[in-house]
């Protein structure tokens, strides 16, 4: 299988989201009426779990 994005642009998403998490998870709980939350987490899980981001779901 080829890989779309390289693992240095996951590692930097991480990063940036680790860095604002709070900002991200209170931007994207409620988008418009929609949770989207679930689709940074399912981001954040592409390849070996890192970092402190499911701390976020104790909000």
């Amino acid at each position: 299988m080829k890989n779309v994005v390289n693992d240095d642009k996951i590692g930097d998403f991480r990063d940036l989201v680790n860095s604002n998490s709070s900002f991200v998870y209170h931007t994207y709980k409620d988008k418009n009426g929609k949770n989207l939350f679930h689709l940074v987490c399912s981001c954040m899980d592409c390849g070996v779990f890192q970092g402190s981001w499911h701390s976020l779901l104790k909000f």
